[in-house]
């Protein structure tokens, strides 16, 4: 890498741990703000996802305009403001407000960096810069709650808020500092014929499906894991989190590992090898599924996350690969599709309560569509959107 890269790399990890750090450091003060308000707090979750989706989506296609200067170093203002507000709000109605709000900026510093990488580093280093990055990501859920547990124990929950702001206009003034705009960028927002062009491509197509459902399921084992290891395995809490701070802590290991796989087996041989985990874990959830054991759900689950952990950057790297001018655009899509099929997946699963099996089948079922669709298109040449 050179210098310019190095930089890049170093301000792609600063701006990718705000994202995760606005839902895990929040996590702790959930039973807080439902004595507080008397409202139910999962709104506070659940609206900042829904702003993450629509930040990802807006920020993307306004980066491709107005360049990726300006669209991050405003996300990384409106981030800040926002939790410098949350501190001081009066109601629950206003706490819901900023919560979309700052989920609006977290998605587009997802872009953001999503972006970065793709600008500044050739195509065979995208898998292994994003593995990278998804490590970094990985180590939020064990430090945010703790994190936010110990704000809590200062006194009051706020702190963590005015933590996020301190950190998010830190990090815009050393974005300003650091960063020099790339190239011309396109200057056409929206354009339908590249909208289609985008959402019709068969690397779009096949490999963004597979991080969707990648995704998917990993929301929806975060939905289900407390009622089946509670409720159903009767674990205490202190179990439960034994257990995902360890899931945590194992996918963000392999994700360290995961440039060095790449560079010694090839990127398709790490994807196969993350689908074929996946596809095995989803065998074990169902077999597993009339035990009631907690310790064998997560078991099978952490041989899934393996799966995850190799098989997510690579297939990112695939979706994005064809396309050179329009990557806020894709990052976009990519992004809106991502969340809004997570977050409908996993509520159907919640709703409908479908425990160890159904996520099990779930996981069989698309892994076994994504190996089809993807081994369809390597017997296919690839196509690429031209510059414009």
């Amino acid at each position: 890498m050179n210098i310019q890269q190095r930089k890049i790399l170093c301000l792609s990890c600063l701006l990718v741990i705000f994202a995760p750090l606005g839902i895990d450091l929040y996590l702790p003060a959930l039973p807080e703000i439902n004595r507080v308000y008397q409202q139910n707090s999962g709104f506070v979750l659940t609206l900042y996802f829904l702003g993450l989706a629509l930040g990802q989506l807006g920020s993307g296609l306004l980066a491709d305009k107005y360049g990726r200067k300006l669209t991050i170093q405003t996300n990384l203002f409106i981030f800040g403001l926002s939790a410098l507000l949350i501190g001081y709000t009066l109601n629950f109605e206003q706490l819901l407000f900023l919560r979309v709000v700052q989920g609006l900026a977290a998605g587009g510093l997802i872009s953001g960096w999503m972006m970065l990488i793709q600008d500044y580093f050739p195509k065979a280093q995208v898998a292994q810069r994003y593995s990278l990055l998804h490590a970094v990501l990985n180590t939020m859920p064990v430090i945010g709650p703790l994190l936010g547990s110990y704000f809590i124990s200062l006194g009051s929950w706020h702190i963590g808020s005015y933590t996020l702001c301190a950190m998010a206009w830190l990090a815009l003034l050393v974005f300003q500092r650091v960063y020099q705009e790339a190239a011309s960028l396109s200057k056409d927002i929206f354009d339908m014929q590249l909208c289609r062009q985008i959402l019709s491509h068969p690397h779009f197509l096949r490999y963004g499906l597979s991080c969707c459902t990648a995704h998917a399921f990993v929301l929806s084992y975060v939905t289900l894991a407390p009622r089946i290891i509670i409720e159903q395995g009767h674990a205490s809490h202190m179990t439960f989190s034994t257990y995902f701070s360890v899931n945590a802590m194992v996918v963000m290991c392999l994700c360290y590992a995961v440039p060095w796989l790449i560079h010694k087996f090839g990127q398709a041989q790490v994807f196969y090898a993350g689908l074929s985990l996946m596809w095995i874990g989803g065998l074990l959830l169902i077999g597993i599924s009339s035990f009631n054991q907690p310790l064998y759900f997560m078991l099978a689950i952490h041989v899934a996350c393996l799966g995850f952990g190799l098989f997510l950057a690579p297939a990112k790297s695939y979706t994005l690969m064809p396309f050179t001018r329009c990557i806020g655009a894709c990052t976009a899509f990519l992004g809106f599709l991502d969340l809004a099929f997570s977050f409908l997946i996993s509520s159907m699963m919640s709703y409908f309560d479908v425990g160890a099996f159904g996520l099990g089948l779930f996981l069989i079922l698309t892994m076994s569509l994504c190996f089809y669709l993807v081994w369809a298109l390597s017997h296919k040449q690839m196509l690429s959107i031209p510059s414009r």
